[in-house]
């Protein structure tokens, strides 16, 4: 693969949110990686890229298993060498009054929005820290500012990973190393149309949006100095 651009590895890279930001990222000339825990998703997505003429590894994985999260940052570290960013994206999301949560549902949105974050994070952190530079970008969400009804542990987990991002923001700052916890609005995602397709969403961000918010944070430390915390509306 070609040795030219910065590399980024992107969490829940083959829908909605994190297929437009692994996109935008190839197109601002990053090469990158593709995580997600469906092969034939992760190959779609590989494959359009390449396409498009930029260089992608597909990296089958799921981010709620420590093992197989260091074996994703391996195999990145294997193929280009190195690992400049980080966007933790992968994530979901329960619409519902928390007394009719079941404890199997708790414990998906903390596995995968809270949990997913500290795994690829730590993984990462290592080789970062080894060369005193690198950005990590966590995707939280508006909700984790301003917590919404029938949404409480969705906004538990986003205050969390805001919290997190702002206390290793300290942590790392004198090793290079900026971290940055963008929270968007609600998102007109393909998933949202399916669960909900009478939702007037003529307000709501675009994908494609939150993608330039995450190129422009990722490329350019004045727009998102580390222990930042980036609301999109």
């Amino acid at each position: 693969m070609t040795t030219a651009g910065p590399v980024a590895l992107v969490t829940g890279a083959t829908q909605g949110i994190g297929r437009a930001i692994v996109v935008a990222l190839s197109e601002a000339g990053y090469r990158v990686a593709v995580l997600a825990r469906t092969v034939a998703d992760v190959s779609a997505v590989v494959g359009e890229i390449r396409h498009q003429g930029g260089t992608a590894l597909p990296i089958p994985a799921d981010v709620t298993d420590a093992r197989d999260v260091e074996r994703a940052i391996q195999t990145v570290l294997s193929e280009f060498s190195v690992l400049d960013v980080l966007v933790n994206n992968a994530g979901t999301g329960i619409r519902k009054p928390f007394q009719q949560m079941t404890l199997s549902e708790c414990d998906c949105l903390i596995d995968l929005n809270l949990k997913g974050v500290l795994y690829c994070t730590q993984a990462a952190l290592r080789h970062m820290r080894a060369r005193h530079q690198g950005c990590i970008i966590n995707i939280a969400s508006r909700a984790g500012c301003r917590p919404e009804p029938n949404l409480a542990v969705y906004s538990a987990t986003k205050a969390a990973v805001i919290a997190f991002s702002r206390a290793l923001a300290l942590e790392e700052c004198a090793l290079g190393i900026r971290v940055v916890a963008v929270c968007p609005g609600p998102v007109d995602t393909e998933r949202i149309r399916r669960l909900a397709p009478d939702l007037d969403r003529s307000s709501w961000l675009t994908p494609q949006d939150v993608a330039r918010a995450i190129v422009s944070v990722a490329s350019d430390p004045s727009r998102g100095a580390s222990g930042a915390v980036v609301e999109l509306y």
